[in-house]
């Protein structure tokens, strides 16, 4: 949910989401969103688009021109987002147990980069 947030504060926006976050918080999945466009049901206020890591990652690299890549340690099998900065210097996440997390925390300080 924070990340959704702090993406749409930077410009992230989807037409048609498979998901979305409403007024109170609470996910929203494509299923429910196309069933309320067949039977014209009002679907609830949507204040975040919910996007994939992935799909996130993807707009950051093409429209915003940062880039996060995700290694991972040989001996420990930790991950570790990075993202390199001319301007303000490398950033290095902290190391997590999975890809997944290494990628979240990469991406809200690639938000955090766009002004």
């Amino acid at each position: 949910f924070e990340t959704a947030k702090l993406a749409k504060e930077k410009g992230f926006y989807l037409d048609y989401p498979t998901a979305c976050y409403t007024e109170d918080g609470q996910l929203y999945i494509s299923e429910n969103l196309l069933s309320e466009r067949i039977t014209n049901k009002p679907k609830p206020s949507v204040i975040f688009t919910a996007p994939t890591q992935s799909l996130l990652q993807k707009w950051l690299r093409e429209v915003q021109k940062i880039d996060i890549t995700i290694h991972v340690t040989s001996t420990t099998h930790e991950y570790w987002a990075y993202i390199p900065n001319f301007i303000r210097g490398d950033w290095r996440s902290d190391c997590f147990k999975t890809y997944e997390e290494a990628l979240e925390q990469g991406l809200r300080k690639a938000l955090l980069l766009i002004k």
